[in-house]
């Protein structure tokens, strides 16, 4: 067996998750890979910021969060298609009542936080990029199904944002959702979205 094979061998058997270490030797700090299925972009996201806040340490700069989807073999397509959970059509339909399943697809992105060095509106109203003023993470617990929200859990989980974010829900103006193109986990669920 060569040496390149066993190193394949080896890495197929840690997980779906890779990590490699930052190439450039003058970046130091916290370096991870976060594998929580759909939502690991965002809950890396929700990482990169905590590590932003002031520590005992003091501030970490900036932070290098990427997010990557890549199908490199059909196993994982063949498992949730058996499931029921791609769609016939080949057409995600996300919070449609006629939704019978997603597509699935491949994807990267990479983004620099940063700080931002003032809270104050003015301040905050020049400044370019996206602002990000608060994050989440929690469980789902309890629901009827891998992909059937939990809608008392995802309504927490945005209560604490809010709330990490110092802003009354009556603010929020736009929602983006993750829908998995089902029925239940879909229309269902963008139902139980009552923060007021």
């Amino acid at each position: 067996m060569s040496s390149g094979s066993q190193v394949r061998e080896v890495e197929f058997g840690e997980g779906n998750s890779r990590h490699r270490k930052w190439p450039l030797a003058s970046h130091l700090g916290a370096s991870m890979s976060v594998d929580t299925a759909c939502s690991s972009s965002l809950v890396a996201c929700h990482l990169a910021m905590a590590e932003l806040r002031p520590t005992l340490h003091g501030p970490t700069r900036r932070a290098v969060v990427a997010g990557v989807h890549i199908q490199a073999t059909a196993t994982s397509s063949s498992y949730v298609y058996a499931a029921g959970m791609l769609s016939p059509q080949g057409r995600c339909q996300v919070l449609d009542a006629s939704a019978d399943g997603y597509v699935r697809g491949e994807a990267a992105l990479a983004m620099v936080i940063t700080p931002c060095a003032s809270s104050s509106p003015t301040d905050l109203s020049s400044a370019t990029g996206l602002l990000l003023i608060g994050s989440a993470v929690n469980q789902d617990g309890r629901s009827s199904g891998l992909t059937a929200p939990n809608g008392p859990a995802q309504q927490q989980c945005i209560r604490l944002a809010l709330r990490a974010a110092a802003t009354p829900a009556a603010r929020v103006d736009l929602l983006s959702l993750h829908g998995t193109g089902e029925r239940e986990g879909g229309l269902n669920g963008a139902d139980r979205i009552n923060l007021r």
